[in-house]
């Protein structure tokens, strides 16, 4: 059996005053908001700082973050971020009927919003850059 890997010491603890964890899963980690939060592999603590750099703003306002390893929005990230955000009107019978919609949805219509993203994605592709919908 091959002996366990150790799990590698922040390098940049006494240059930033940035403290991160090495997470068993081989990424550099940091808990905001009371939520582990994952900036990069272990082999590249420089990225997973930058990668921090980029995003420590917005994850300690609570706002969600562009986290693509491109960088680069795609449709399907789009999609996923409407489904999680029409999440709460399908889980909680409360949120439902004190919701500001118009009309919240129940388990049906999110169903149908799946099917409908899972075909719009096979037509267009899931990879297919989100800035550039209106081009051909």
């Amino acid at each position: 059996m091959p002996p366990k890997s150790k799990k590698p010491k922040w390098p940049h603890a006494k240059r930033t005053g940035i403290r991160m964890a090495a997470h068993p899963t081989g990424q550099w980690c940091k808990k905001i908001r009371g939520r582990l939060c994952y900036f990069g592999p272990w082999a590249d603590p420089d990225g997973a700082l930058a990668r921090y750099r980029m995003a420590v703003e917005d994850l300690e306002a609570g706002r969600a973050v562009q986290t693509t390893p491109t960088g680069i929005i795609t449709l399907v990230d789009v999609w996923n971020e409407y489904l999680e955000f029409r999440r709460p009107d399908l889980t909680d019978r409360q949120a439902r009927e004190e919701s500001n919609r118009d009309r919240p949805i129940g388990p049906t219509m999110y169903r149908r919003y799946v099917r409908a993203g899972e075909y719009v994605m096979a037509v267009l592709g899931r990879e297919r850059r989100a800035d550039n919908l209106g081009r051909p």
